[in-house]
């Protein structure tokens, strides 16, 4: 975390730019250290905002036999500064290994709508939803886009 946050520095330094380190999609991860606690250390040691994925989370929460919020008390979400949303479905190997894929699909798994309304009303900074839907008919995000844009109600004029 310590070498990462020496990096985002150096970028940080180099760019003249905010850099925002973002959890990665994966179902296998070496050592015991939660993603949350990992990047957690790294925004703490590098003095940046975070990109918190979400369906990312959702991913590594599942591949570890987790809830999908375990570890977010914990987490600072006062600097998560972006947060991505993608749909996903659960897949099934020949040996009965079940994981949530990323495929991008319009329907946010079930895990990744718990998280979000976990994390969205805990994140003051946050200034960036971005729902990834990219190869979608348009009609079919239609649903996931206001249910998400009813997270940001409007503001008094």
């Amino acid at each position: 975390a310590r070498d990462t946050a020496r990096s985002i520095r150096r970028l940080q330094d180099a760019i003249d730019f905010e850099v925002l380190p973002e959890n990665p999609p994966s179902l296998y991860f070496l050592g015991d250290l939660h993603i949350l606690e990992y990047f957690a250390a790294v925004s703490e040691h590098a003095g940046c905002g975070l990109l918190l994925d979400l369906a990312h989370l959702a991913i590594f929460q599942k591949a570890r036999g987790l809830e999908p919020c375990d570890g977010l008390d914990d987490f600072p979400l006062d600097r998560v500064v972006e947060i991505h949303v993608a749909g996903g479905g659960e897949v099934e190997t020949p040996d009965g290994y079940r994981y949530i894929d990323d495929d991008h699909r319009a329907e946010l798994h079930p895990d990744v709508w718990t998280l979000v309304e976990a994390v969205v009303p805990r994140a003051p900074r946050l200034k960036a939803l971005c729902y990834e839907c990219e190869h979608n008919d348009a009609t079919a995000t239609v649903e996931t886009f206001r249910r998400l844009n009813e997270l940001f109600p409007a503001e008094a004029p």
